[in-house]
C-alpha cells in the first residue's frame, strides 16, 4: 500500500496517544490512525536491528508509516473478526506485554548501572575470569580402530618412534598426512572425554588411550597457553555489558527471594500426561 507524502505534512491533528497524527483511516468507522510516537519507535526498534542512520529523511521515513499503518489496519481487521477474543490469542497478547515491560525494565536497569572508569575497573578485576582467554593446547593425535592398536601404538613410541610418525602410519582420520596434527584449540571445543585427557596432560607428554565415537586416541601436548587477560581497554565494552547483567541478576534474584515462589510439581506432572 503506498501512502503519498502528504500525509507527513498534512496539519497537525493531536491524538490522544502518541502526539501528532501522521495518517488515519477508517474501518465500519473505526478511526486507525498513525502518530509520531508510533512511527519513532518504529524508527528506534529498526535503527536497533541495523542500521543506525537510515530513516533520516521524508522519504526513507514514508515506508516505516506506511508498514506502521498497515499493521494497524490488520490488527483492526483481526479485532473486527473477534479474533482478539480468542483464548490463545489473549495469553499471547499478555506474554507481548509482559516482555515488552520485562524488556523496558531491563533498559532502564543496564542505564542506571556506574559505568565510570573507577567503577568498570573494580568489576574488571573482581570478575577477571569472565574475560581470560581459555585455556588452549597444541595437539596431536593418534586414532585407531581398537584399543588394542591404540595400546600397540604407544609401544612403538615408547620404543622410540616419533609420535608424528607413528601417526602418519597408523592414524584412521585425514590428519594421518600431517602427522595427526590437530593444531590449537581451546578448552571445551572437543567431546568431552577427549578434551579432559588433553587438558589434565602436561607440555610434551603422550596421554591416553581415550575413546570416543572416533575411535581410541593417544594424545601428544606439544605446547601449552593458559590463557591470558586482555588489557581492560581492550573489553571495556564487554565488561560494561556483563556490569548491566550482573545488576539485572541481582534484581532478579532479589525478586524471587521476596516473592518466596513456590512450584506445584504435581501440576507439572499433569501437564505431562
Amino acid at each position: 500500500m503506498a501512502i503519498c507524502a502528504a500525509v507527513l505534512t498534512t496539519p497537525i491533528v493531536l491524538s490522544a496517544q502518541g502526539g501528532p497524527v501522521l495518517a488515519r483511516a477508517a474501518l465500519d468507522g473505526r478511526p486507525v490512525s498513525v502518530t509520531t510516537e508510533d512511527v519513532k519507535l518504529e524508527v528506534l526498534l529498526l535503527r536497533r536491528a541495523g542500521n543506525a542512520a537510515a530513516y533520516a529523511s521524508v522519504d526513507s521515513l514514508e515506508p516505516v508509516l506506511s508498514r506502521v499503518l498497515t499493521r494497524k489496519l490488520l490488527a483492526a481487521e483481526a479485532a473486527r473478526q473477534h479474533i482478539d477474543r480468542d483464548p490463545m490469542v489473549t495469553t499471547y497478547m499478555v506474554r507481548s506485554s509482559d516482555a515488552a515491560l520485562v524488556d523496558s525494565l531491563t533498559g532502564r536497569v543496564g542505564a542506571a548501572v556506574d559505568t565510570s572508569e573507577a567503577a568498570v575497573k573494580t568489576f574488571f578485576e573482581a570478575h577477571a575470569d569472565q574475560f581470560r582467554s581459555a585455556p588452549r593446547r597444541k595437539v596431536r593425535h593418534i586414532v585407531v580402530p581398537t584399543e588394542a592398536d591404540a595400546k600397540a601404538a604407544r609401544e612403538a613410541i615408547a620404543g622410540g618412534a616419533t609420535f608424528e610418525t607413528v601417526a602418519r602410519a597408523r592414524n584412521t582420520d585425514k590428519t594421518r598426512e600431517s602427522g595427526g596434527d590437530l593444531g590449537w584449540f581451546a578448552q571445551g571445543s572437543m567431546v568431552k572425554a577427549f578434551d579432559d585427557v588433553v587438558f589434565a596432560a602436561e607440555k610434551g607428554a603422550v596421554a591416553g588411550p581415550v575413546q570416543t565415537a572416533m575411535g581410541w586416541h593417544l594424545v601428544l601436548v606439544e605446547d601449552v597457553d593458559a590463557g591470558s587477560l586482555p588489557p581492560l581497554p581492550l573489553v571495556r565494552d564487554k565488561v560494561i555489558e556483563a556490569m548491566r547483567q550482573d545488576a539485572m541478576a541481582q534484581l532478579t534474584k532479589r525478586l524471587v527471594d521476596e516473592a518466596k515462589p513456590v512450584i506445584d510439581r504435581a501440576a507439572l506432572e499433569e501437564l505431562l500426561k
